[in-house]
């Protein structure tokens, strides 16, 4: 049997592996949603999202990483990407992310498995995340990407999240 050396067969064919454990053609495989915080947020000010990974795989799916909810160490960034950014208007274009969160890489990562029909939470701060010009006042629209997601022994899945809304006023000023 020839292997495949384009990046696009491979994924044809764990598209279909995958779809076909799936009991719900209607729903994502495996879901990312992502929420924003629902009062407006005080400029520069912790940005807390929340973002949940949802299993409608008929298996486990695996998720590596240090921590549930943000730390001093970023732990809660493992595997996290912001994606997209977009500042008052979307048809203006992405804000580049300029900078990352550094994790810093420790033996034994604790897996956290999210069961068919599970769904996983984690707390973050979309502010660890260095964007250009910086978090300023204004109404956002934000994606994350969990990568290195484990659908089983030789899958690895990459899924971006749906976008959530959110809102950074400027800081009081004294009177």
């Amino acid at each position: 049997m020839r292997s495949c050396s384009q990046p696009g067969i491979t994924l044809l064919v764990i598209g279909v592996l995958l779809a076909a454990g799936n009991a719900h053609a209607d729903e994502p495989l495996v879901a990312v949603l992502v929420h924003g915080p629902e009062t407006p947020v005080k400029a520069g000010a912790a940005i807390p999202i929340v973002v949940d990974i949802v299993n409608n795989l008929d298996r486990p799916i695996t998720h590596a990483t240090y921590s549930l909810t943000p730390t001093a160490d970023n732990d809660e960034t493992r595997g996290i990407t912001v994606q997209a950014v977009y500042r008052d208007r979307m048809e203006r274009g992405s804000i580049p992310v300029v900078a990352t969160p550094v994790v810093r890489n420790r033996h034994a990562i604790p897996v956290h498995t999210i069961e068919p029909g599970g769904q996983l939470r984690l707390r973050l701060d979309a502010s660890k995340w260095r964007i250009a010009d910086g978090w300023k006042p204004g109404h956002y629209n934000l994606s994350v990407r969990v990568t290195h997601l484990r659908a089983g022994p030789s899958t690895t899945l990459s899924v971006t999240s749906t976008l959530c809304e959110f809102e950074i006023r400027r800081k009081a000023t004294a009177e």
